[in-house]
């Protein structure tokens, strides 16, 4: 995968990087337990089963156009106890599970820091970003933690 280098993004290809938001990230749909917490160089999303799954979520507070970005990209990590699955959608809808959406990347647990890819190329319209972190076992205690480092567009 040719990833574009950072330094040729505009602000309007970027939309959170390391710390900074170059869209303003809110908390999302939640499920249970956890929290969502903006870190020094990192969103944090924790999702914790206390007696069924759980799932938590950052979206954009707007929705974002899409018209002129080709591929999404985002910079993650993705820990847990047990079955969890991650998320990265892109979606009409600002507060919805990972299972309503226009686009995703949908990605088990574990997983070593990462950059995936979004192929957005259909999508003209405006849309929010959202990432999940989902415990999906029957585990009481087990837990789920996204670290987000960057999302950005790259132009068509």
């Amino acid at each position: 995968m040719i990833v574009p280098t950072l330094n040729n993004l505009t602000p309007q290809m970027r939309y959170y990087g390391y710390g900074k938001e170059y869209k303003l990230w809110i908390s999302g749909y939640m499920v249970a337990d956890g929290n969502q917490s903006k870190e020094l160089d990192h969103l944090s999303v924790f999702a914790s089963k206390v007696d069924s799954g759980a799932e938590r979520t950052y979206v954009t507070h707007i929705p974002i156009p899409l018209k002129k970005i080709k591929t999404l990209y985002i910079d993650w990590s993705g820990e847990a106890t047990s079955l969890c699955n991650f998320a990265f959608c892109v979606s009409t809808s600002q507060v919805s599970p990972r299972t309503v959406y226009e686009a995703r990347i949908l990605i088990a647990a574990p997983f070593t820091r990462t950059i995936s890819s979004l192929d957005v190329s259909a999508l003209t319209g405006e849309y929010y970003l959202r990432v999940h972190s989902r415990d999906t076992t029957t585990i009481t205690g087990a837990n789920s933690l996204l670290k987000i480092y960057h999302i950005w567009g790259d132009a068509r």
